[in-house]
């Protein structure tokens, strides 16, 4: 994926895994994807999401991310699609009740420099920084594993967040589901980053 940065005047150093996304909910817990019609989604204002949700059954509202947590609160939205590491670094526990485990996506967070600013560097300053960037990717990586482990899918249920995890047969019926909304945006991405991304995706979700 390294390719697609420099034609912006972008080095990509690293790719960090923060972690997949779960269906938070406060009304109920995902199991099937008929589960989805059932509750109002928030969704980033992205078509690639917009898609996704209505292939999935869903109506998705569009809202900000400032104006999730009061419109939880305030019954605007069910249910969002989160880590459970933002989920209890944002304190959502608090107006969620039910947390769907399900791999079906990530949210990687990718390391990037400024080619331009690589350049200006001396050769041995470059080759430090972007070792850096690569030890970096790997330790958050690292940290966010081990902090979900031990620290925040039991703090999320010791909250009272009840957790399920969505079954490989479900999961084989979402993805049955989107398979249209992969094929439209592979085109429309470009089919060499939509295939690294979803290899950088298989390869992540197995460990």
């Amino acid at each position: 994926m390294a390719s697609q940065f420099k034609p912006k005047g972008l080095f990509m150093g690293g790719i960090a895994d923060h972690g997949f996304k779960a269906f938070l909910n406060r009304k109920g817990p995902v199991t099937k994807i008929e589960d989805m019609g059932k509750y109002k989604w928030r969704v980033i204002p992205n078509e690639l999401f917009l898609d996704t949700y209505k292939a999935m059954g869903a109506s998705p509202i569009t809202l900000p991310w400032p104006e999730v947590f009061s419109a939880l609160q305030r019954g605007v939205i069910d249910g969002i699609d989160i880590t459970p590491n933002e989920c209890w670094g944002a304190k959502v526990y608090e107006v969620i009740k039910y947390m769907s485990l399900c791999k079906l996506g990530m949210n990687p967070i990718v390391y990037v420099a400024s080619q331009k600013f690589l350049d200006r560097l001396s050769p041995d300053l470059r080759a430090i920084v972007i070792k850096g960037m690569k030890e970096a990717a790997k330790w958050h990586t690292a940290k966010i594993r081990q902090e979900d482990a031990t620290v925040v899918m039991p703090d999320l249920k010791k909250k009272g967040v009840i957790i399920n995890y969505v079954t490989d047969k479900e999961l084989a019926r979402f993805r049955k589901a989107v398979a249209s909304v992969h094929k439209k945006w592979r085109q429309k991405v470009g089919t060499d980053l939509y295939d690294q991304a979803i290899a950088f995706l298989k390869e992540y979700r197995t460990r």
